[in-house]
């Protein structure tokens, strides 16, 4: 069969996929920004009272406020565990040393690799993290955190571990239960903040803070906010900061009470990289220019875009990417120069005309020895016939109806027989030369239909 070469553009799975949220406005971005180190985050160690599916489900809500910094571009686990598989590395638990998680750092392609474990004593909750850096293999950061309380409190101290590996300063750990603030010397409330018995007081808290509040359609303030003078009565709350989506809900207040609102603001929209090979590629979204590669943008809107990559004297890329809500994804592409891929066409029509070559070869030889044997059957078909109607007029001869002379019967019975025999052979030999006929016609024909192809 023909073989249409058409354009040859290796779409290359770069190692970067950052499991969050990034959100931000409603317009494509042609600002290009700083490319973010690549790390690959192992799936965190467990040690005895934690159960490898709890660390794995950590250790992917981890990767998640990793991304949330803004500060990294992240593999996605399952991705890293894929390509460690195809490596002969079954998992980040057969590699501790740093030279080995060098060497797999080496692997995924990443700048650092972040490694851990995550165990119980007592009533704490220990996580221990390391990043290394693969091209010095010296250990960059580590960050260790005993958190009180049950395993599902982890989360809420996650956001604060990210930050610290990536070089940010912590910030509070709020648990959206209570929204109680657990500051680092665990100081609590003053008492002079609590409402009077006649009025009630609101606290807002958010991450990130500084996220605006309106109360009534008015606005009062920023997170983290603290209200202790109002009237009772109804109100409506809108919580909102830029790129996030809004958060609104309605509620009474009775006096002397507190009511406590805290919440995870969720980013809106999602985060891409486009890189290519070599760089300096044009970049269209639907049919729309946006930048060059390498290229970067925090502002796009989740949903199926028309991707266009041209550089001079390159192949040009063209197909369509989907980009989801709360993630970030990293596409890259490897161009193939239009000398290269006319050099690539003319080794694949020399490669293709060896193949025909062989095809005529190994056809003509198939219906040549199919046709050969099936007339060597066809021999031996005639020959049995002539055999059996020689015993058959033998038979006649001696058949003492006809002749009248005694004849012994194991004569007359061993003549049937052969005769019978030959003719049984007869059609055994015509079957198979059928067989070798039909097959000898088939082979013919591809042989025939190798010819123009």
């Amino acid at each position: 069969m023909r073989t249409v070469m058409r354009n040859v553009v290796c779409t290359v799975s770069l190692l970067l996929t950052i499991s969050a949220s990034a959100g931000i406005c409603d317009t494509l971005s042609t600002e290009i920004k700083p490319a973010f180190p690549n790390i690959a985050v192992l799936t965190l160690k467990n040690s005895e009272g934690i159960s490898a599916g709890d660390a794995a489900l950590i250790t992917d809500r981890l990767n998640a406020e990793l991304f949330k910094t803004g500060r990294v571009n992240l593999l996605e686990r399952d991705q890293i565990q894929d390509i460690l598989k195809e490596q002969g590395f079954q998992g980040s638990g057969v590699c501790t040393d740093e030279a080995c998680l060098v060497e797999m750092g080496q692997i995924l392609g990443v700048r650092e690799i972040v490694t851990g474990s995550l165990g119980r004593l007592g009533s704490l909750i220990i996580i221990n993290l390391r990043a290394i850096d693969v091209g010095t293999g010296q250990i960059t950061k580590m960050v260790s955190q005993d958190i009180p309380g049950k395993l599902e409190d982890v989360i809420y101290y996650l956001p604060n571990i990210a930050r610290k590996l990536v070089g940010l300063k912590p910030t509070a750990v709020i648990k959206p239960e209570t929204a109680e603030r657990i500051t680092e010397d665990k100081k609590p409330v003053p008492e002079e903040l609590k409402p009077s018995k006649n009025t009630c007081m609101l606290v807002v808290k958010t991450i990130p803070e500084s996220a605006t509040v309106v109360l009534n359609g008015i606005t009062v303030g920023k997170t983290p906010f603290t209200d202790n003078t109002l009237i009772p009565g109804q109100y409506t709350l809108k919580v909102s900061y830029p790129r996030y989506e809004e958060h609104s809900e309605s509620f009474d207040l009775a006096a002397g009470h507190t009511k406590i609102v805290a919440r995870n603001l969720v980013y809106k929209y999602g985060l891409i990289s486009i890189l290519s090979k070599p760089e300096g590629a044009q970049v269209s979204l639907n049919q729309k220019k946006v930048g060059v590669t390498p290229y970067y943008t925090d502002t796009i809107t989740p949903g199926e875009y028309t991707l266009n990559l041209s550089l001079e004297g390159y192949v040009p890329v063209n197909g369509k990417i989907t980009i989801h809500k709360h993630s970030s994804d990293t596409f890259s592409y490897m161009l193939f120069s239009e000398a290269k891929l006319d050099s690539v066409k003319a080794h694949k029509r020399k490669m293709n005309k060896g193949k025909r070559n062989a095809r005529r070869i190994i056809f003509g030889l198939l219906a040549a020895g199919a046709w050969g044997t099936g007339v060597y059957y066809n021999t031996q078909v005639k020959k049995h016939n002539d055999n059996a109607q020689a015993f058959y007029n033998e038979y006649k001869e001696l058949n003492p109806e006809q002749q009248g002379i005694p004849i012994p019967p194991e004569k007359f019975t061993e003549t049937y027989e052969n005769a019978e025999h030959e003719k049984k052979l007869a059609e055994d030999n015509k079957l198979i030369r059928n067989i070798l006929y039909g097959s000898a016609g088939l082979f013919t024909f591809f042989f025939v239909l190798s010819v123009p192809f």
